[in-house]
């Protein structure tokens, strides 16, 4: 399903602007689109006033405390998921399709200007909202 994403979002923008910005990113860097839904995450769950306007910078990328915490408001998800999950697998496996696919613009498959750019992840923070709603309704 997520390929099928990748080369629709692909075609779109190669037919968009013809193939003049069409430059990969993931050869260059391969690690910086596994590292945007990392960067994401954090972004959502903790977020700091500091815009990221270089390439790589470590200290903002892999900082431990935001991962921390993420990773344990994600676990959190998750565990109040799985005793459910018979009958939340759609609805959650559908709003995590929606992240991926609302992350696509800042994934790093193509080169931007800007290697972050939080302003299309605000749409993609309705799906952590949602898997953390769909459980919670269903227990009534």
């Amino acid at each position: 399903m997520i390929i099928v994403i990748y080369i629709v979002y692909f075609t779109i923008r190669h037919t968009l602007f013809k193939g003049l910005e069409f430059d990969l990113t993931v050869y260059e860097h391969l690690a910086l689109p596994l590292m945007t839904p990392v960067y994401a995450l954090q972004s959502i769950f903790t977020p700091t006033w500091e815009l990221i306007h270089e390439l790589w910078s470590w200290r903002i990328w892999f900082s431990l405390p935001r991962m921390i915490i993420s990773g344990m408001a994600i676990f959190l998800i998750v565990f109040a998921s799985v005793k459910q999950w018979s009958s939340i697998k759609r609805p959650v496996l559908f709003w995590i399709g929606w992240f991926g696919l609302r992350i696509l613009p800042i994934a790093n498959l193509i080169k931007q200007e800007t290697v972050y750019a939080e302003r299309f992840l605000f749409p993609a923070i309705i799906a952590i909202i949602m898997c953390k709603i769909v459980p919670e309704r269903n227990k009534r």
